[in-house]
């Protein structure tokens, strides 16, 4: 399988698991932007972008990360990183700031999908 092939089936996993958990979405079918999409539900909106390995923040680069961010504060969205590992459940990333690219300790913390909090 080709790497575009994982990248859309973690995205369709991730998809899958949010709507499971009660979230609408709104997805681009190029996938170009900050967010591979938006879930919500009651109180909550999310912009969320999938990556398949949690090592180095799930691969993301400064420029990718504070984009999330910018973008997510645009639509008063919390900015989430699913991880979709293979052979493991898909786990969730709240960004809680910008990065630097000093290659300190990635500004995120565990999220869990029914975590309701105002976006910061």
């Amino acid at each position: 399988m080709n790497s575009a092939r994982v990248g859309k089936a973690a995205e369709a996993r991730a998809r899958a698991d949010c709507t499971t958990n009660g979230y609408q979405l709104i997805t681009s079918q190029l996938s170009r932007g900050p967010a591979d999409f938006l879930a919500a539900k009651a109180g909550q909106v999310l912009a969320v972008q999938v990556k398949r390995s949690l090592r180095s923040g799930g691969g993301i680069g400064p420029d990718e990360w504070n984009a999330l961010v910018e973008f997510s504060a645009a639509f008063g969205a919390v900015p989430v990183v699913a991880i979709c590992a293979p052979r493991k459940p898909v786990a969730y990333w709240r960004i809680t700031g910008r990065k630097d690219g000093s290659g300190r300790r990635q500004p995120w913390e565990p999220f869990l999908l029914d975590e309701i909090e105002a976006a910061s």
